[in-house]
C-alpha cells in the first residue's frame, strides 16, 4: 500500500515540478561497511565497485570539502563519498577500490569505537545486534594510511549515541574532535559548534541509491546498483 502511494506521489510530482538541473547538483553519499559478507549496514566490494563505476561515468566525484566550499553551476552532478563509524573493512576493501579509480572519500570515525572503549563497544554491540568480539574497528595505523592515501578523516562522535537524547554538556563532550585530531583527523576550526554542523552534514545528507538535491526537496532516483 505504502509503495503504491509513494509511486503515485512521485509520478504526480514529476508532472508538477520542473526537471532537476543535474549540472549544479551536489550530492553526499554515505556508506558504512564494505565487506564480502556484509551486514545490514554494508555492501560487498563488488557492489561498491559497481557504484564507483557508475559514479565515474555519470558524475564528478570530489572531496567533501570541495563539495561544500562553493556552489557549482555546471559540470555536475558533483558527488562526495563518505563513510561513517570506522570499520576495518573500509581500509581493507573500500580503500583499494577508491584508489584504483583515483577517487577520494571522507571517513568519519567513532573515536570510542577505534579506542575499543568498553562502554562504547557494549553500546555498539547492543544497537548493531552483534557480539562485541565480532566488531572490527579501524586501527589508528590504518587511519594514518587512509590519510596518506589522500582520504580525509573526521570525527563521528566518541560514542555513536543519539545526540538528540543526551544533555547538552554530554553532547559537547561527545562531539569533542580533539581525540580524532591527535591521530591526524581534521579538527573543526571554530570548535564544537562548527563540529556539530559538520557532523550533521555527514549524518543527514545520506544515500546509496538516492540523489538528494542540495537546494530543494526534490528526490531523484539514480541507476546506482541496488543496495543489499
Amino acid at each position: 500500500m505504502r509503495r503504491g502511494v509513494k509511486r503515485v506521489a512521485e509520478a504526480g510530482a514529476g508532472l508538477v515540478l520542473p526537471p532537476p538541473d543535474l549540472a549544479g547538483r551536489r550530492v553526499v553519499l554515505c556508506y558504512h561497511s564494505v565487506d564480502p559478507q556484509p551486514s545490514y549496514l554494508g555492501l560487498t566490494p563488488e557492489l561498491f565497485d559497481a557504484h564507483l563505476a557508475w559514479l565515474e561515468e555519470h558524475c564528478r566525484v570530489v572531496s567533501l570539502d570541495e563539495l561544500v566550499a562553493a556552489p557549482h553551476t555546471h559540470g555536475g552532478p558533483y558527488v562526495a563519498i563518505t563513510f561513517d563509524d570506522g570499520y576495518a573493512d573500509n581500509h581493507e576493501h573500500a580503500l583499494p577500490l577508491l584508489h584504483a579509480r583515483g577517487m577520494t572519500a571522507s571517513f568519519f570515525v567513532a573515536v570510542g569505537f577505534l579506542e575499543r572503549d568498553e562502554e562504547v563497544m557494549a553500546h555498539l554491540s547492543e544497537i548493531w545486534a552483534t557480539p562485541a568480539e565480532q566488531l572490527r574497528p579501524l586501527s589508528w595505523t590504518q587511519v594514518a594510511e587512509l590519510r596518506a592515501a589522500g582520504m580525509s578523516i573526521g570525527s563521528h562522535t566518541w560514542s555513536h549515541r543519539n545526540l538528540a537524547q543526551l544533555p547538552g554538556a554530554v553532547v559537547e563532550a561527545d562531539l569533542d574532535c580533539r581525540p580524532c585530531a591527535r591521530h591526524g583527523g581534521q579538527r573543526c576550526p571554530r570548535g564544537t559548534e562548527d563540529c556539530m554542523r559538520q557532523v550533521t552534514v555527514s549524518d543527514v545528507l545520506a544515500g546509496v541509491d538516492t540523489l538528494l538535491t542540495s537546494t530543494g526537496k526534490q528526490t531523484v532516483r539514480s541507476p546506482l546498483p541496488a543496495h543489499g
